[in-house]
């Protein structure tokens, strides 16, 4: 992530924390080590300090041997530190210019060991980071965390409302599309449809209930809210959307199947349509519906935006890749694939990002932020350096957390960079690069000598 023999060309930011150590060992490290952990990762440099310019200056650590072994020593205590989630290669005694400091390489934990904290309870001891250093996490983010830490589908759970609380006219619909796909007309009543395709289950009462899976998909709009206070769906375009309590978007079934009629309409083709529905069923699939926005869609011009609640369950560059599947709603994705809707190999993005190139359009953004958690695919109908009618309102957007967060992490590897070199490494059209940079310029956290940019701080 950083060059070790030029430590003083960078600065502190969110991928990077000095500490001088000379006092022993630094009680905030920890909480740098959770933060780092819980958000994108970082790197700890013990033996550093931070000057009044910002800038990073090494210091010798006589007693850098003892440090590393305390590290260690307390970071394997589960009654100190909830998880390791680095091995002994991440951990680097390094010499810069005669003086001895330790390197500490932080990677995002798993979400299988999120939330990583210190002490004994998540809610007091779970850290996140931003540009300004590690703050405590909020309840909630901290309940999703451990949520999505669980290895069985949160939505496979028997929720004890009855089957009167879905829309058998959605379960109809949905029998008849079966049907037709598998070329059969399926024996029994609706009830033991719902049973045999896994949507309903005996309670400990003995008597049929949903799934949480099958009240997300087929549920009447109350009832869904009775068990999701936050449950939101909503598509929003030039001809006025999709309200989030309309008829349309009362369930996940109705709602995927209306935006992707809508979406039909302006698709280039048979192939973008189908990527638009991949992307759509992606939000869907991967939101969290207990705690966040839900699943909102947003068509702009020449741009769509799919914004779900929720962070990455696997690594976002893992997800660019494929390969990979992990849906946080793994129930409601089995339900939808039996009308083959989701390819479930983790391969809709990267397939969206291939066909994106073979039409010559600018390079979707696929990104995360924190606090809330959010995930957010945008596509572009257009090449990289077309202009839309859009281009002045998405110049007055608010720059989003993750976008600033690449930024500083490019400036910081190549401490200089021009606008064109950062949109290539971000994969973000250069137009929205350059308006990151006018923000971070007139807020003082960038400099501009004419050709490239460096961080000021």
């Amino acid at each position: 992530m950083i060059d070790y023999l030029k430590i003083d060309e960078y600065t502190e930011n969110n991928r990077i924390e000095a500490k001088k150590a000379l006092g022993g060992f630094p009680k905030s490290l920890w909480e740098t080590y959770s933060s780092f952990a819980n958000t994108m990762g970082g790197v700890i440099l013990l033996g550093v300090e931070e000057k009044k310019d910002h800038s990073l200056s090494a210091i010798d650590l006589p007693n850098r041997d003892k440090l590393v072994d305390t590290f260690w020593r307390t970071v394997r205590d589960k009654r100190r530190v909830s998880a390791v989630v680095l091995t002994a290669k991440d951990v680097k005694k390094v010499d810069y210019e005669g003086k001895r400091i330790v390197v500490i390489t932080v990677p995002r934990a798993s979400r299988f060991d999120r939330p990583v904290y210190i002490g004994d309870n998540p809610y007091t001891g779970t850290y996140l980071r931003n540009g300004e250093g590690d703050y405590i996490c909020k309840p909630n983010l901290v309940t999703a965390m451990l949520k999505d830490a669980r290895s069985t589908a949160g939505d496979a759970r028997v929720i004890k409302s009855g089957l009167s609380a879905l829309d058998f006219d959605c379960v109809r619909d949905f029998r008849i599309r079966l049907e037709t796909l598998e070329g059969r007309q399926s024996e029994g009543s609706d009830i033991s449809f719902l049973k045999r395709i896994g949507a309903a289950k005996k309670g400990r009462d003995t008597r049929l209930h949903p799934t949480c899976a099958a009240l997300l998909t087929f549920g009447r709009r109350e009832m869904i809210g009775r068990y999701y206070p936050a449950f939101s769906l909503e598509y929003r375009d030039g001809e006025g959307g999709i309200a989030p309590d309309s008829a349309e978007s009362c369930n996940l079934y109705s709602f995927y199947f209306a935006v992707c009629e809508r979406m039909a309409a302006y698709a280039d083709g048979m192939a973008v349509y189908n990527a638009l529905c991949e992307a759509l069923f992606n939000a869907v699939a991967n939101a969290d519906y207990s705690d966040g926005r839900g699943v909102t869609v947003i068509k702009e011009g020449d741009r769509m935006e799919f914004i779900n609640g929720g962070r990455f369950r696997t690594d976002i560059d893992e997800a660019k890749r494929g390969g990979v599947s992990a849906p946080r709603n793994e129930a409601t994705k089995n339900l939808f694939a039996k009308l083959g809707i989701g390819n479930g190999s983790g391969s809709g993005i990267p397939a969206i990002y291939s066909l994106w190139r073979r039409k010559g359009w600018a390079t979707p953004v696929f990104e995360e932020s924190f606090d809330p958690d959010e995930i957010r695919l945008v596509l572009y109908f257009c090449g990289e350096n077309a202009e839309s009618e859009q281009d002045e309102r998405r110049r007055a957007a608010p720059v989003r957390p993750l976008q600033y967060s690449l930024i500083v992490d490019c400036l910081t590897e190549r401490r200089t960079a021009s606008a064109g070199e950062l949109a290539s490494m971000v994969n973000l059209p250069s137009e929205n690069v350059k308006h990151i940079l006018d923000r971070m310029k007139k807020n003082g956290l960038v400099s501009f000598d004419g050709h490239k940019y460096s961080l000021r701080r």
